[in-house]
């Protein structure tokens, strides 16, 4: 689940957006699949997007979970 929310916004020129995430899963390895909720691991995070233009896209997310912290940054062009 990840909620979003648009700080600054200007159509067609830049937009910033904050990003808060949260996630949570099991892994079934070696055993069959049931419906249960042990082993299940939770992890989140915090984010900031910015978009240039209609196209350009730069930004960075920082999660925590049960394998540590995960940092990514991120470039992007639409067409």
């Amino acid at each position: 689940m990840d909620l979003r929310y648009d700080i600054f916004a200007v159509p067609t020129l830049a937009r910033a957006t904050l990003i808060g995430f949260l996630d949570a899963g099991r892994v079934f390895q070696t055993e069959t699949f049931k419906v249960t909720t042990d082993d299940m691991k939770v992890g989140g995070g915090a984010g900031l997007i910015m978009q240039f233009g209609r196209a350009g896209v730069f930004g960075g997310t920082v999660g925590t979970g049960p394998d540590g912290v995960a940092v990514q940054f991120l470039t992007r062009w639409t067409y």
